[in-house]
């Protein structure tokens, strides 16, 4: 295209162009407008496009339309655009564009973020995190080098950038832990990234942390302390890994009487279900179908494995309990460094079917039984503002409503 322009005129030039595919990336949404695109996390772009925070009229954008009469639910579209003013100059021949091309979505996950605040700096965009916050979402921009947009399409089906993302952490005192590591990301599709956060003794780090999920299709991350593979979350399946369903027993008088399966939510909230999951009677262990396939309750022996592994009963109090104050209504200087993450899920009481110490108590099932009406458990209550009790060795009665970690075969 030949363009004429007059010695010493400025002239701004908007231009877009776009290249389609047959992968799954952008949603299209035909409206009356013109088409309105999706990264796969439903941000609304419509004629806009994201660098950072601002945001980018792009005129040209209206004008495209499928490839084919059927629009395919993620339709992939590599988009390109740029704003320049030039001014001419006596001699000026080729003018040359930086083209920026949509890119990707990105979550991050941030594991143990109980203190001051995360920084996490991607090429020229920074995106802060502050405590207690634990996910955030945010969309990137490929940048494209200078070029021609004939280079520009032979490169679109396979371009692809490594970028190095850098994490920072800054105490609520000052001091601050960093690291960095480059991924690499494909084009208009979203990412996640997960991010630990230890001690200031410890470290900061990136992690592709392990999932499990249960037959109702709840997602537990993994953690791999010694020997042993446990879940970080308390189990909330309500059935069987069979399929069969597990009474939720919500009535007190039923609960007390119990001598068979019954789980409940604390105060038979359900809202109490995702952070502390499920509270079982000893019965439902006992089925020994409660976890995924792969995995089970552990023994009374492997808890010891754990405990004794993290130093013992006292040391391992601090290395299992999540920090905070966040869920333990007592901040303390517990520091989870051994990522399991336990939270005060409290339990249910086996002699009245009262719901008690959310907050301030954890208690976890082993699979081994004691008496005909105990099983060994595993329990943690707040004593003080300085601390936390030992991890302690309890025969709990069997119809007791306490909390669920399984532990791989």
């Amino acid at each position: 295209m030949k363009i004429a322009m007059i010695t010493g005129n400025s002239y701004r030039f908007k231009i877009a162009t776009y290249k389609v595919g047959t992968g799954p990336g952008l949603k299209q949404d035909v409206q009356t407008d013109g088409i309105y695109f999706y990264l796969p996390n439903k941000t609304l772009l419509g004629n806009k496009f994201i660098k950072g925070n601002a945001l980018k009229d792009i005129n040209l954008i209206s004008s495209i339309q499928p490839a084919t009469s059927s629009v395919k639910d993620y339709p992939e579209i590599d988009v390109f655009y740029c704003e320049k003013t030039v001014t001419a100059a006596k001699g000026l021949s080729t003018l040359d564009f930086s083209l920026l091309r949509m890119g990707f979505g990105i979550t991050y996950n941030v594991d143990g973020l109980s203190d001051g605040k995360l920084c996490i700096f991607l090429g020229n965009d920074t995106t802060t995190l502050i405590s207690p916050s634990a996910t955030v979402n945010t969309i990137r921009l490929f940048n494209v080098p200078d070029n021609d947009f004939a280079s520009v399409f032979n490169n679109a089906n396979s371009y692809s950038d490594s970028i190095l993302v850098k994490v920072q952490w800054v105490s609520s005192s000052g001091s601050t832990l960093t690291t960095q590591a480059k991924y690499k990301f494909t084009r208009n599709f979203q990412k996640t990234i997960n991010i630990r956060l230890n001690t200031p003794g410890a470290n900061l780090e990136f992690e592709d942390w392990n999932t499990v999920a249960d037959i109702d299709g709840n997602v537990y991350h993994t953690v791999k302390i010694g020997s042993q593979i446990w879940m970080v979350e308390n189990l909330r399946v309500t059935r069987y890994n069979d399929g069969q369903a597990i009474p939720n027993i919500t009535n007190n008088y039923d609960w007390v009487n119990l001598s068979t399966a019954g789980y409940c939510w604390y105060n038979n909230d359900i809202k109490n279900r995702d952070t502390y999951g499920a509270m079982y009677n000893w019965y439902v262990v006992n089925s020994q179908k409660l976890c995924p396939k792969g995995w089970h309750v552990p023994t009374n022996a492997e808890w010891t494995i754990l405990t004794d592994y993290l130093g013992g009963l006292s040391a391992a109090a601090m290395k299992i309990r999540a920090t905070g104050n966040t869920h333990w209504i007592v901040s303390n200087n517990a520091t989870n460094e051994s990522g399991f993450t336990a939270l005060p899920g409290g339990y249910r009481k086996y002699s009245d079917g009262s719901f008690l110490h959310k907050g301030n108590n954890c208690t976890f099932w082993s699979s081994t039984s004691d008496t005909e009406l105990t099983a060994w458990s595993r329990a943690m209550s707040l004593f003080d503002t300085n601390g936390l009790q030992d991890v302690q060795v309890i025969s709990n009665y069997k119809n007791y409503g306490i909390s669920v970690r399984c532990i791989k075969d």
